[in-house]
């Protein structure tokens, strides 16, 4: 991969980064989903990166934003001016995360304490963010 390329896709995964998440939806019924409680509270995103088959994974960058996660709603706030989002729905099942019906991520790891999740951006291009609970 070429020094051009490197920057590219840490510049591609930045900015997908910083519009992807500011989104999350209740499910229709506005009934919450078994296993939200697993997600409730404040996560921080402490790093972005992205897997290609081709080329495997890019090196990690920062996140900078965090997640507030309650029963209905996930609010993303930007970490460096504290800077809100809009509040929005989610459903989860246990291993899929929607967020307002436009954006599905695999959660691939869920701990008290961790959360990778896993979104194709495009084909054969996934981004992973994994974030800590606060």
């Amino acid at each position: 991969m070429t020094e051009r390329m490197k920057y590219g896709m840490a510049t591609m995964m930045a900015l997908l980064f910083g519009f992807s998440i500011s989104a999350c939806s209740v499910d229709s019924d506005g009934n919450d989903s078994s296993g939200d409680a697993e997600l409730i509270g404040t996560w921080d995103a402490v790093s972005s990166q992205y897997y290609t088959e081709e080329v495997g994974y890019s090196r990690p960058g920062a996140g900078g934003a965090y997640w507030v996660i309650t029963a209905r709603t996930i609010t993303e706030y930007n970490r460096m001016d504290d800077a809100a989002g809009q509040p929005v729905g989610y459903s989860f099942d246990g291993r899929r995360l929607n967020i307002d019906g436009r954006k599905a991520c695999e959660v691939v790891t869920l701990t008290r304490r961790q959360m990778l999740l896993r979104q194709q951006v495009q084909a054969g291009v996934y981004q992973e963010t994994t974030f800590k609970r606060r």
